[in-house]
């Protein structure tokens, strides 16, 4: 059973879908975030007051007898309610302290600056332990590219986080995903 957590053969990658995203910030660069992290960050340097909250997304999925389909309503509105899309705008403020309470639904957008700077700086090496709020802020963008995006990158580096973060909360979870991504897509193996 646990045999998916076992690392895959590569495979021809899915068409990515992304809206546009603007990565030329030297914010991630200066964090020195690895591949295959950094291809699976959504990152945008627009304007703050696009924020809209991830209650708000809006997908339509429906579960028929040729299978499961996701259609986004409004690809825009949904790409800035994502959790975990990086706003190069937001101000960050080093900090070496890491934060130990649970920061439950997290959003980039809603950390603090000093909780931002710990975001970032554990995303350089996402093996390592952390506050479990930035495994699940990272994991959201990871669900996103299962459904809509890199699909392949995205289920190994999920596979990653289970490996490394035993919390039965986020096992399940993304255990979960990893089983209903892989339906969604049509995959018959991870």
């Amino acid at each position: 059973m646990w045999s998916i957590f076992q690392k895959r053969e590569k495979t021809t990658s899915d068409t990515d879908y992304k809206l546009t995203v603007h990565a030329n910030s030297s914010l991630i660069p200066s964090f020195q975030i690895p591949e295959p992290t950094r291809s699976l960050l959504w990152i945008t340097d627009e304007d703050t007051s696009k924020i809209s909250s991830p209650m708000e997304f809006k997908i339509v999925i429906k579960v028929t007898s040729r299978g499961v389909e996701a259609e986004a309503i409004d690809e825009r509105y949904n790409f800035f309610s994502e959790p975990s899309l990086i706003w190069t705008k937001f101000p960050i403020e080093q900090n070496n302290e890491l934060e130990t309470q649970a920061m439950y639904y997290p959003s980039y957008s809603g950390l603090s600056p000093k909780h931002r700077f710990q975001y970032l700086n554990w995303l350089r090496d996402i093996t390592q332990e952390t506050n479990l709020s930035y495994v699940f802020l990272y994991y959201y963008g990871l669900e996103r590219h299962m459904l809509l995006g890199n699909y392949d990158l995205a289920v190994d580096e999920v596979i990653r986080l289970i490996n490394h973060h035993k919390k039965s909360s986020f096992r399940t979870y993304a255990i979960n995903a990893l089983i209903l991504a892989s339906g969604y897509r049509k995959k018959r193996t991870l």
